[in-house]
């Protein structure tokens, strides 16, 4: 989960990047018994616990007789009544849309986040774990771990290693627990690996060689092969499902929602600053990425959705919930405009009023107040309103438009809740991303706030230029995409009666990810000066082969890389490997190995190092780009180079996801500038801009030279 970060030195004439770099430090006994009895806390965290030092706290402290140890009284209180009276029951599914399960969870949190010091958290911790349910419990645990001061640094396992059942489909859930038997039966400790058996998007053959199915019984029922042509029998849409459900892009968007709840506010200290703004973007740039991969894909883009629509494509998530429970399949076809309930006619006038206030310029409080948002927190103002956090000026009337909408849709197969319909997969922020319904609900959410953006005037020369400052050329290596593998733990979704008998169960998905690739900016300065570099990823092309204007092309731009830098008179090369972008993350390390180097460090044979800022929530450095095709797809590069105002730059160095994909800085231009507005290209294109066509290779792993990771 943690990865080393590593500058590479640039040529004489080029000053250092202005970043922080982060120190690693070496764990003392007391951090390591802390992340240690973390891990223990949500070890297969549907089944009895294991550990006896945790059950032993959970049968004999008692919550309400330690009401001084936590600091805010009245909240423990909150939460022991709303305990006494009845919670959601272990073994049901948790939703946090769901309003009832929300507070419930949030006088959970406000106990784990109120205690006064890390040993009765932890004890408080260990009490829920038998407690409560299990969902509420993990979801609580996450936030007060992410915002508490004194669990900086911990590490959370990776949300796939906790809930497998939310990221790998019930096919290989059920080879799973076969596996377990099989263990049982023949006594042996071979470690299980069950392939991801979804043919319909590998684009080339893959097979299980002889040796390996020799060395591993498990997979014998899975030697198959996959054809180069897409299975012309199965929806188009399942061509992105190699992107869709991608377990590193669902943690992602898991882990943007643990920082940036909806409904927190500073009472708990909490950076609030431009979350609204921040809202709209990281949605953006999400649908943004997306629909590059459709046109990798040779896709059309796709209609916002508004309630009345048909959903022509339905959608079989194939999950299944740890209590047994199968996520609800949408069918195709489905007509929604026989859905006038109470729930939807309010979001069709939440949706209005909220256009309404667009076009008239404010918005009006609870008090009747008229509030511009035609001005630079306006952009803010909107993304509260539909959101819906709290901070929105007047929740009654223009209520919680986006949360409303997923929570309907999601169960829109049981509307009415009369058949005991589980959550679908739009009810969970660790399966959302992987509906394509989901997709069309951010392009209505998206189409609101360009509205907003649309009747904002244009940027003139002044506003764009950078004066003295002009980028002379930019260079790109040639860029590679490919398929590999990935194996991930997913042994918590079988129960084991004692530590002892123990199981390594491995899910295998393919996936997509790129060959490393350094790009060099070459700047010519009369001045030195800091500035903040830009770098997006567009494309050339729609899906019919037609070029794209400035003003289609800037809603498909998406940010890459921003850092600050500093450059000093004459001529700068700026170089920057992919490896080094500080808003991506490798691979999340498992429990399993984390875990070990815990056990290792605290024997004194190892050491375990950490940093201050555990960079979870940073966008997978595997999918900065789409896939692109097998001889070449057509992309842009833009570079930006721009002044930075000191007084206005920000990096998020504490708690918090970052900007757009995981980016870290924000300086004083709105989030997404220059292409938020739309462009007049008669002022847009100023030397301190460059755009550059290149190429995405899609090839077979085997055909890459001298790959590195």
């Amino acid at each position: 989960m943690k990865i080393a970060l590593v500058f590479l030195g640039l040529a004489a004439l080029t000053a250092a990047a202005v970043m922080p770099t982060f120190e690693k430090k070496v764990a003392d006994k007391d951090f390591l018994l802390r992340q240690k009895n973390l891990f223990k806390l949500v070890w297969r965290v549907n089944h009895p616990i294991y550990f006896p030092e945790i059950v032993e706290i959970a049968q004999n402290y008692r919550i309400e007789e330690n009401l001084d140890k936590y600091t805010n009284v009245e909240a423990v209180k909150n939460f022991v009544f709303n305990y006494k009276y009845g919670m959601l029951p272990q073994g049901q599914v948790f939703s946090i849309l769901n309003e009832k399960h929300k507070e419930e969870v949030i006088s959970l949190f406000d106990v784990f986040y109120y205690a006064k010091d890390f040993d009765t958290f932890y004890k408080t911790a260990a009490w829920a774990r038998v407690h409560v349910n299990a969902g509420q419990f993990v979801y609580a645990l996450s936030v007060a771990v992410l915002h508490r001061e004194d669990t900086r640094g911990l590490v959370l396992p990776p949300p796939y290693e906790i809930y497998p059942h939310l990221f790998v489909d019930t096919e290989v859930i059920q080879k799973a627990y076969e596996s377990r038997m099989y263990k049982t039966v023949l006594d042996t400790n071979e470690e299980v690996v069950i392939p991801v058996n979804k043919t319909y998007f590998y684009p080339y053959y893959y097979y299980y060689n002889d040796k390996e199915v020799k060395q591993n019984k498990y997979v014998q029922d899975y030697k198959y092969q996959y054809n180069y042509d897409y299975n012309l029998n199965v929806h188009p849409e399942n061509r992105l499902a190699y992107f869709t459900e991608d377990v590193a892009l669902n943690a992602y968007n898991y882990y943007f929602h643990l920082d940036n709840p909806f409904w927190m506010n500073m009472t708990y200290n909490h950076h609030t600053e431009n979350r609204g703004e921040l809202f709209y973007y990281y949605h953006q740039q999400i649908l943004a990425r997306y629909l590059l991969e459709r046109l990798s894909n040779d896709l059309a883009d796709i209609d916002a959705f508004r309630f009345g629509d048909k959903i022509e494509y339905g959608y079989n998530p194939s999950l299944r919930y740890p209590n047994g429970k199968d996520f609800p399949v949408r069918p195709d076809h489905l007509e929604t405009d026989e859905y006038n309930t109470y729930e939807v006619r309010l979001v069709k006038d939440f949706e209005r009023r909220i256009v309404d206030a667009i076009d008239m310029g404010y918005v009006y409080t609870e008090k009747g107040e008229k509030v511009s948002i035609y001005n630079p927190k306006g952009i803010d103002v909107l993304g509260h309103l539909i959101q819906s956090t709290v901070e929105t000026v007047n929740y009654k009337y223009y209520g919680k438009l986006y949360t409303l909408t997923v929570q309907l849709l999601g169960h829109i197969v049981d509307h009415y809740h009369g058949h005991n319909v589980a959550p679908g997969v739009l009810e969970h922020y660790e399966t959302v991303l992987r509906d394509p319904l989901y997709y069309r609900i951010l392009a209505s959410i998206t189409q609101i706030f360009l509205r907003y953006k649309s009747n904002l005037p244009y940027y003139q020369r002044e506003e764009l230029a950078f004066p003295g400052v002009k980028i002379d050329s930019v260079e790109v290596d040639k860029l590679v995409t490919y398929f590999d593998n990935f194996d991930m733990d997913i042994s918590s979704a079988v129960a084991v009666s004692k530590l002892e008998e123990d199981i390594v169960i491995k899910a295998r998905q393919y996936r997509l990810n790129h060959k490393p690739f350094t790009y060099r900016v070459n700047v010519v300065s009369d001045k030195t000066a800091d500035v903040m570099v830009r770098v997006f990823l567009g494309p050339k092309y729609d899906n019919e082969g037609r070029v794209l204007d400035i003003n289609d092309k800037r809603k498909l731009m998406v940010e890459i890389d921003r850092f600050p830098y500093q450059v000093t008179v004459g001529q700068n090369t700026i170089q920057r490997n992919s490896r080094e972008i500080l808003s991506t993350v490798e691979d999340f390390t498992s429990v399993r190995d984390t875990y070990k180097t815990i056990q290792d460090a605290l024997k004194g044979k190892t050491q375990y190092y950490y940093e201050d800022v555990d960079r979870h929530c940073a966008y997978p450095s595997r999918l900065l780009l789409p896939k692109g095709k097998k001889g070449g797809m057509p992309f842009t590069i833009f570079v930006a180079v721009t002044p930075i105002d000191k007084t206005e730059v920000k990096y998020e160095n504490t708690f918090g996801c970052g900007y757009g994909l995981g980016l870290m800085y924000q300086d004083q231009y709105a989030m997404g500038y220059p292409f938020d507005r739309v462009i007049d290209e008669t002022q847009f294109y100023v030397p301190n801009f460059y755009e550059k066509d290149v190429v995405i290779f899609h090839k077979r792993v085997e055909d890459i030279d001298n790959l590195s990771h």
